[in-house]
């Protein structure tokens, strides 16, 4: 008996991994906008704190135990743009000065602006892990399509988009199999200074962007032999429909506003 209310737990959190990659691309894309959009509109640390434990709640409970290292491997990346703004920031007086030292100011500001950029990028990574570019591409495509009243066919957008993460993906790849590359060759020998190795590191640029582009390349190729293009109707988007779980999805993150900007 224990071991079927095992199996079956088991299940159910198999079953609630999967509830988000079959949501409708749309649903995903505009969650993610207005979770932009009301993180900005943020005055209160609280509301920062409601909003990173829904979304730890999310984390842990809606992706698999892979995809979650997969963002943990970005973690250099996602703490490094917006420490770059922080330090950049440092510079200027930008609200309530909460710690000052020459021509140097900490402010409240500050903060808010490093935890909305470092949220954005977590958003957004969270997002392309469970939307592939054709669906996202889709969904962009069918949401101007509405917005125009169905006067804009919107192949094009599809086609770009595509395009574009192809390239990043591609690229981010790349990357990965060149830094595994670096680390064997350089296992055993003397540590460069770090002049030395960035300057090794910034030859492979170079060629890593123009293997990325012919990939990318054969990507759009394929996608205007099968149409993408001329404005053919490859997309039907009249046959995009919502599902039950979008409705429950839009009803949720509406109940999640109201809540968070109460605050």
């Amino acid at each position: 008996m224990l071991k079927n209310y095992y199996f079956s737990l088991k299940e159910k959190s198999q079953m609630n991994k999967r509830i988000l990659s079959s949501l409708d691309g749309r649903t995903k894309f505009i969650t993610w906008l207005a979770l932009t959009i009301v993180m900005f509109l943020f005055d209160s640390y609280l509301q920062y704190i409601f909003l990173i434990l829904i979304l730890a709640l999310i984390f842990y409970g809606f992706y698999e135990t892979s995809e979650r290292k997969n963002i943990y491997k970005s973690w250099k990346f996602l703490f490094l743009v917006p420490t770059i703004n922080l330090i950049a920031n440092l510079l200027f007086e930008n609200g309530e000065v909460l710690y000052a030292f020459s021509v140097f100011t900490f402010t409240d500001t500050d903060i808010q602006i490093f935890m909305r950029i470092f949220l954005l990028l977590f958003f957004s990574r969270c997002v392309l892990l469970k939307t592939d570019a054709k669906e996202l591409g889709v969904a962009i495509g069918k949401i101007v399509h509405s917005l125009s009243f169905h006067k804009v066919s919107s192949t094009a957008i599809p086609l770009l988009i595509i395009i574009i993460l192809s390239f990043i993906e591609k690229f981010k790849q790349l990357m990965q199999e060149i830094n595994k590359a670096y680390l064997l060759r350089t296992n055993g020998i003397s540590q460069k200074g770090i002049v030395q190795k960035v300057r090794s590191r910034a030859m492979l640029l170079s060629p890593l962007l123009m293997i990325s582009m012919k990939k990318t390349e054969q990507v759009s190729t394929a996608l205007l032999a099968k149409g993408y293009h001329r404005g053919s109707q490859v997309v039907d988007y009249l046959k995009i429909k919502y599902s039950r779980k979008d409705y429950v999805a839009y009803g949720i993150i509406a109940l999640f506003i109201f809540l968070v900007m109460r605050i």
